[in-house]
């Protein structure tokens, strides 16, 4: 039962929503696209091209918003994993946040999806090795006297 949990979890389907980067909370995990004056001024940190940067915020301030990096997205499409290092980015550079939400509609479509597919190989299996009890020895009345 545990394991059904944890897979419908690691399943869910998340997407982005818009949002003002004002109100971003600690924890959020967010997108947040950068002006191209952010994306040049940042060069230095995020790497060249950077379109992007992923990841849960860790404060907000005046200075801008410090988010724990999980990846960055470039220009050309490709994306860059990091390892949870924190980068402020400031709010003047900031073109677009969005922030990272549970998919209801999605979530459940995959999990009946799923349990459908589970539903389907059980009766499979059950058609093709018997779904019953084995047979007592000789045969379903017993031994002949």
């Amino acid at each position: 039962m545990l394991a059904t949990g944890l897979a419908l979890a690691a399943s869910a389907c998340y997407r982005n929503v818009p949002l003002d980067p004002a109100p971003l909370a600690p924890g959020a995990a967010v997108r947040l696209y950068l002006t191209g004056d952010g994306t040049a001024r940042l060069e230095p940190r995020l790497g060249p091209q950077t379109l992007a940067v992923d990841g849960r915020v860790d404060s907000v301030g005046a200075g801008g918003v410090t988010v724990v990096v999980s990846q960055t997205t470039k220009t050309y499409g490709g994306t860059i994993a990091w390892m949870g290092e924190r980068v402020t980015i400031p709010t003047t550079v900031i073109a677009r946040a969005e922030q990272r939400v549970l998919d209801r509609r999605r979530t459940i479509a995959v999990a009946a999806s799923a349990a459908g597919a589970a539903l389907a190989a059980m009766f499979v299996l059950i058609a093709q090795h018997g779904g019953g009890t084995p047979e007592p020895p000789g045969g379903p009345t017993g031994p002949s006297p």
